[in-house]
């Protein structure tokens, strides 16, 4: 562990709940697995991440898609 994690550690130790260093642990441990399952390369990671949203985007129906938009008060952007 680098001094900056040490000392990040002693910071949120004293000033967060447990449960809440706890959470905030494992969101950092299985950070860095992903990192690691894809070499630290962060533009294989971003790929794999908008891979992952153009698939879930695909199992939108468009209705719930207008009604969000809708909502959101946005309009359908045309890709050039």
């Amino acid at each position: 562990m680098c001094l900056s994690s040490s000392l990040r550690l002693n910071w949120e130790e004293k000033l967060m709940p447990t449960d809440t260093l706890d959470t905030l642990t494992r969101i950092r441990r299985v950070r860095h697995e992903i990192s690691n399952e894809f070499g630290n390369d962060p533009r294989r990671l971003v790929a794999h991440y908008i891979e992952l949203q153009n698939e879930g985007a695909a199992q939108v129906s468009p209705t719930k898609v207008q009604q969000v938009r809708r909502r959101a008060g946005t309009k359908k952007v045309n890709k050039a």
